[in-house]
């Protein structure tokens, strides 16, 4: 699978005091989007939840919404909304006394080993060949996954970045190499980010700048004893360069999941279904679909195992009606 190497927004956090659950939602352009109700967090009773996109509300007097897209969520966002990363952004930096912003990632997708090698970074990090505001890094592999993620700074901090095996991470065999190197920006950190592109940086060259103030792997030299005029190493500056000149933002679709399925089913097919239910009637509809469905593919099936299957599902209502029927014929017969 050929993949181009991108920066995209993988996180976004923010509270506003003046907006209410349904007009922050107008706010971000979700409308078409279903909500439904469930229980809240971060000290707010309650929440609205669609897909990875949450709501919070409900909370303490004033405090107003917390608004929380977590990776899969900005993917929806992107995806399903009117309203892009740029038209929020540029809301919310012209109206700085309304918005909190709590938290931005911003990640760099490499699918080159040319331009950023894992490997090579784990063996530079357990060398100690960097100079690094940071504290001591912390490596780390996946119980299941075994997918090596590798943590620069604290994750309590205002800033901290990780890279890690993204493909491993998402078990995606088709994808040869997936590496995913994160920024994590909070409160002030974040905002200056956002303020700073919304002024016309390119993107490449403020995750450049954020990487390059905090850390920068070099040449060991033991007859150098001054850190600063130790020369850069050749791959660390390959890496920094090649995210330096990417320009712009670049939107991902989703992974296939269980609010894209029903953007399908609802939006696309929807009068289709809707017309044969009223003609054939529910049970006829469920009967024919099942005769006539093709075999299941992988990325539909998947969405089961992840999502589970209800007790009125095609098979079952299948089976319920054949027995409402026999047991009907019976009756007739006695």
């Amino acid at each position: 699978m050929d993949e181009k190497n991108i920066i995209l927004f993988d996180w976004f956090a923010f509270s506003s005091p003046a907006h209410s659950p349904l007009s922050v939602i107008q706010f971000l352009g979700l409308e078409e989007l279903h909500f439904f109700e469930t229980y809240g967090n971060r000290h707010y009773a309650s929440c609205l939840l669609c897909g990875s996109i949450s709501i919070f509300y409900n909370g303490k007097v004033n405090e107003g919404v917390y608004v929380d897209m977590s990776g899969d969520g900005c993917r929806e966002f992107e995806e399903y909304g009117t309203k892009s990363f740029i038209d929020v952004f540029r809301d919310i930096v012209d109206e700085p006394d309304l918005y909190h912003i709590t938290r931005l990632d911003v990640a760099f997708d490499c699918f080159d080993t040319t331009v950023l090698n894992i490997d090579k970074l784990k063996k530079e990090t357990e060398a100690l060949n960097f100079v690094s505001k940071f504290s001591d890094p912390v490596i780390e592999y996946g119980v299941r996954s075994k997918s090596l993620t590798i943590y620069y700074g604290s994750r309590s901090s205002e800033v901290y970045m990780r890279c890690y095996n993204k493909a491993k991470e998402r078990q995606r065999e088709d994808v040869d190499y997936w590496v995913r190197w994160e920024l994590v920006l909070k409160n002030d950190r974040a905002y200056s980010f956002i303020s700073q592109y919304m002024n016309g940086e390119d993107i490449g060259t403020l995750f450049y700048g954020v990487i390059n103030n905090y850390i920068r792997f070099i040449v060991p030299d033991k007859n150098q004893t001054n850190i600063s005029r130790l020369k850069v190493a050749k791959w660390w500056l390959n890496f920094v360069q090649t995210v330096e000149k990417i320009r712009v933002y670049t939107p991902k679709k989703t992974a296939y999941n269980l609010l894209r399925c029903e953007g399908f089913a609802y939006r696309q097919a929807g009068n289709a279904v809707s017309a044969l239910i009223d003609i054939k009637g529910v049970t006829g509809f469920v009967s024919e679909l099942n005769k006539n469905r093709p075999v299941r593919s992988i990325k539909y099936q998947s969405l089961i195992d992840m999502n589970g299957t209800s007790d009125d599902g095609i098979l079952n209502f299948l089976k319920e009606h054949d027995l409402k029927n026999a047991i009907e014929r019976e009756d007739t017969a006695c």
